[in-house]
């Protein structure tokens, strides 16, 4: 059961909450990041992995009030202030571009981030597509007659996302720039990829992603042997995907 621990009511994010899916385990701290159209539960395989490792994740939920990429990252820096100097930061795909839009933290470990994004036939259609103040990624979005969702993203608990931020992502579908100053980020900065991945194409991420000055790219499937490739939601539920995140944070 998730015990509330600090409400974003005092901060300048509205619709944001800190908890502690895990009130009885002690260890160091590492702020988890909800990605966004994704639900908590679909994040519990990465809390489950981190504290396998002896850490003490602390996972920043957020609601579907019709925040913008900005308002997540006001919100993970706020956190971040409110916890020990040093605390890690774990995210995956568009709570990990926010949390790279806010730079404060002095570690990251990021699955799928969206750090640039190629043009393709389904992007570039969705683009076009009138976006309402919310959007509920669990119902069916027909594109050519496949779910739009699952081709982009995978099979996964998903729920709503704000519209704003869908709103942002159209215009990286249309070309412009992902808003990240990667050069300035001089921390360790480990992220995970898959070839098979939709929304982090392996062939944006890792050119856009060499800016990051402490970058350790691992392409996650079957080219490092692991059981199979994975796609955007695999790399936030699969346990080669989680695992290996814990892992590159080590035990403390």
């Amino acid at each position: 059961m998730l015990t509330w621990l600090l409400t974003v009511g005092v901060w300048a994010a509205p619709g944001a909450t800190l908890v502690d899916p895990t009130p009885s385990h002690s260890g160091p701290a590492v702020l988890v990041v909800q990605t966004p159209g994704f639900t908590v539960s679909a994040m519990q395989p990465l809390l489950d992995a981190l504290q396998d490792r002896d850490w003490d994740p602390l996972l920043l939920t957020f609601d579907c009030s019709g925040q913008d990429l900005e308002a997540y990252s006001v919100a993970i820096t706020e956190a971040l202030s409110t916890m020990p100097a040093g605390t890690p930061v774990v995210a995956h795909g568009l709570g990990a571009t926010a949390a790279l839009k806010g730079g404060t933290a002095e570690r990251y470990v990021l699955l799928a981030p969206v750090v640039a994004m190629q043009p393709q036939a389904l992007t570039t259609e969705l683009a076009e597509r009138k976006v309402p103040d919310a959007v509920d990624l669990s119902r069916r979005f027909d594109w050519r007659g496949l779910s739009a969702v699952e081709v982009l993203l995978g099979k996964a608990e998903l729920g709503c996302i704000p519209g704003a931020v869908l709103r942002e992502a159209q215009g990286w579908a249309k070309g412009q720039p992902v808003p990240l100053d990667l050069a300035s980020i001089d921390v360790p900065v480990w992220i995970g990829i898959s070839g098979v991945d939709n929304l982090s194409t392996a062939e944006a991420t890792i050119p856009a992603s060499r800016a990051l000055p402490q970058r350790t790219l691992v392409r996650l499937g079957l080219g490092r042997l692991d059981p199979a490739d994975l796609d955007h939601a695999q790399l936030l539920t699969d346990p080669v995907a989680t695992h290996a995140a814990a892992a590159s944070l080590g035990r403390p």
